[in-house]
């Protein structure tokens, strides 16, 4: 049997774990679904609180070390240098050249990359690459070639396409290369320029290392590789809030149905422990010794 004092601060933990769930399902409702209210990282395992409610999430499934270790044999010769924004630019107002949007290229080590195969000659599967890739997110030199591998890998139109709509903002080019902002200088009048396409049409290069170098936001870092590592890794876990609400309720419940009870039997001239017709009885109740005064 639970002692009375240990009970009551029982059932006060739970009453506050209670209304800090309903907080916590009110936080994410109205959160963008998107984003993650809270995500906690312990030896490859995430856990995070969203919409959906607490899930629980290992490491990506592991591949034959010796398809990974292409992978990153490969890995290790690329860097963000592989990376070039060219930049498609015209006369704005002003009469000034004005960046219109950014096609996003990527070297050839990167298309090599993107095509490895085993010793057999057959191309590596997308698994082979998971843990990898993971791993050279760590490495702020290689981050950026990292997250566009990522987002070539996993949407097929980007592999074709990486066209990003520019937006001028204090001065720099800014661009959203999904979810990541880049930031680029406004384009040099006199060089860095390539021709293209019509003989009017100019873009300027940016690239990681360049005289004209393009800057990320290095800030999104640490939230950008924790959401690749929810993508990537399968879920051990999932845990509605209502579980957790039903579970954290049924002490403060159990307590609140317990004191109405009691309320109504005490009106009524009755026991509020055991419910005994205590209206001839005086100090105690009879059937259980429950005191009534």
């Amino acid at each position: 049997m639970i002692p009375i004092g240990k009970y009551c601060s029982l059932r006060l933990l739970s009453l506050l774990l209670l209304l800090t769930l309903v907080t916590l399902w009110g936080s994410a409702i109205l959160a963008s679904p998107e984003h993650a209210l809270f995500l906690f990282r312990c030896r490859g395992v995430i856990v995070q609180v969203d919409r959906g409610g607490f899930e629980v999430i290992g490491g990506p499934a592991s591949a034959p070390a010796s398809a990974e270790a292409i992978v990153r044999a490969a890995l290790a010769r690329v860097h963000n240098s592989d990376i070039t924004f060219a930049c498609a630019a015209g006369y704005g107002r002003e009469e000034r050249r004005k960046i219109f949007g950014a096609q996003v290229e990527v070297s050839t080590q990167i298309i090599d990359l993107e095509n490895l195969t085993d010793v057999n000659g057959r191309p590596l599967e997308f698994n082979a690459y998971k843990r990898p890739l993971l791993e050279a997110l760590e490495d702020p030199d290689k981050f950026i070639a990292t997250y566009v591998l990522l987002v070539r890998q996993t949407t097929p139109s980007a592999r074709i396409d990486l066209w990003l709509p520019a937006r001028f903002q204090d001065g720099v080019y800014t661009f959203d290369l999904h979810g990541l902002p880049i930031r680029l200088p406004p384009p040099d009048e006199k060089r860095n320029y390539t021709r293209r396409g019509p003989p009017s049409a100019l873009f300027w290069l940016y690239s990681f290392n360049g005289e004209r170098p393009a800057r990320a936001d290095t800030t999104q870092f640490p939230a950008l590789r924790d959401h690749w590592h929810v993508v990537l890794g399968p879920y051990i876990l999932v845990i509605p809030y209502w579980v957790t609400i039903i579970l954290a309720g049924i002490l403060p419940v159990r307590w609140a149905v317990y004191r109405v009870r009691s309320l109504i039997r005490r009106r009524q001239n009755r026991c509020p422990h055991c419910g005994y017709d205590v209206r001839a009885s005086i100090g105690c109740c009879p059937e259980c010794g429950t005191s009534i005064s």
